[in-house]
């Protein structure tokens, strides 16, 4: 058998795991996903270094037999090997849009050392419901450790905007986290005051009478706030 030398096996090994991912790569998406895009950042070797390959997908389709107006799935994976270093972030996603209802939902899991040796399991859930003159949104954030269950962490929130002809909007919020192991829950609300500076976006300045410490992406903490939304598609001169 031929022998390598130890810098030739490092290589060897990182090669090994790359044609692994090219060859899922290859075999990824199944058919009844139907069109979509995926691509893969090849390796850049080097010993001593920290390696990291990431492979993403995205469709725009869906199986026979769901009638979704607009839909859209995602899967995103990065992996960090080498240099005494070893870790993975992956996740999975979706994104919905009907004529008046409006979803976005996404999974992730990160582990070693891109979760600082603390693996850990996210999820997000977001949906809005649009009418002429009003629009309802609400959304829910998980977040947990799983070397810790009782880290357990989950945050909702509600609210809704009342529109003022075709440029102003008046609305308020109320957010809750709670973490059911410690018995510990804090709520958060606020108001807010938007504008649509153009067509398809709103320019929105609000303030919290009482916030917190979020794991969300959105500003809970108590205190003014300043937001950008955007409701740009293809219908824009006919939209909110």
């Amino acid at each position: 058998m031929r022998q390598v030398s130890p810098g030739n096996a490092a290589l060897q090994d990182v090669h090994d795991r790359a044609q692994h991912l090219v060859e899922i790569d290859r075999a990824w998406p199944p058919s009844w996903l139907g069109r979509g895009e995926e691509w893969f950042e090849p390796l850049k070797l080097g010993l001593g270094q920290v390696r990291r390959v990431r492979l993403a997908f995205h469709t725009s389709s869906l199986p026979p037999g769901l009638t979704l107006y607009k839909r859209a799935l995602s899967a995103d994976s990065l992996a960090e090997f080498g240099a005494g270093k070893g870790g993975l972030r992956a996740a999975v996603g979706y994104a919905y849009r009907g004529s008046a209802f409006n979803s976005l939902g996404t999974l992730r899991y990160v582990n070693g050392s891109l979760a600082g040796n603390k693996p850990e399991l996210s999820g997000n859930l977001s949906a809005e419901y649009r009418q002429p003159v009003w629009a309802v949104r609400g959304g829910v954030d998980t977040r947990t450790l799983l070397s810790d269950p009782g880290s357990f962490t989950a945050q909702a929130a509600l609210g809704g905007t009342a529109y003022i002809g075709e440029r102003f909007g008046v609305g308020a919020w109320g957010r809750v986290l709670t973490q059911p192991s410690t018995g510990t829950t804090q709520a958060g609300y606020g108001l807010e005051a938007s504008v649509r500076a153009l067509p398809g976006t709103w320019l929105t300045a609000g303030y919290n009478l009482a916030g917190f410490e979020g794991i969300g992406n959105q500003y809970t903490k108590k205190g003014a706030y300043v937001r950008l939304d955007l409701t740009v598609d293809e219908t824009i001169g006919g939209v909110k």
